[in-house]
């Protein structure tokens, strides 16, 4: 059964959906990832490909906004029946206005042809279809705090994600 409308849920490895959804970041992004003790061991079912990609526009939002050579912060911990994922930068922050519309399709305060306004609102609406949630906070000059809380879903008969890389074995 296809949680997001297409692609089947797979047990997979948090160490390595972290560290798959950040191999994608461009060369020379810096972050440090913090997982909860045992974490290496842990596993959760989720659509292994968009619940990547949706933890890599996040971060990939947050590298965009620090200043370069400060690392973005992905912290992991355990949530009630799921995960949390707090990502956090140094950037300047967003005015009121700003987060306000932050996550509306097409709204983005980056320059032409640094973005269309999309990864937000897609990892929003991917987190929703699993009965998660995206909250957003930020202090105008003292950096923005992104937490996605994604729910494991159920296990009973779900795959192992293979070897592959998460692309390819959601793909």
């Amino acid at each position: 059964m296809a949680a997001d409308g297409g692609e089947t849920p797979l047990a997979v490895p948090l160490e390595r959906l972290v560290t798959d959804a950040v191999s994608g970041l461009p060369p020379g992004s810096t972050y440090q990832i913090t997982l909860p003790p045992g974490g290496e061991r842990a596993s959760l079912v989720v659509p292994v490909r968009a619940v990547a990609q949706a933890l890599r526009a996040v971060v990939q939002n947050a590298v965009q906004a620090s200043p370069p050579a400060v690392p973005v912060r992905l912290r992991v911990s355990r949530a009630d029946s799921g995960w949390q994922f707090v990502v956090q930068d140094d950037g300047p922050g967003m005015p009121a206005a700003v987060l306000r519309h932050a996550g509306e399709p097409f709204f983005t305060t980056k320059p032409p042809g640094h973005g269309m306004g999309l990864g937000l609102y897609l990892a929003r609406v991917t987190v929703s279809q699993l009965g998660g949630r995206l909250d957003l906070a930020s202090v105008e000059g003292g950096g923005t705090t992104v937490t996605l809380i994604i729910p494991d879903l159920e296990r009973a008969d779900v795959p192992v994600a293979g070897a592959a890389a998460i692309g390819e074995a959601a793909g």
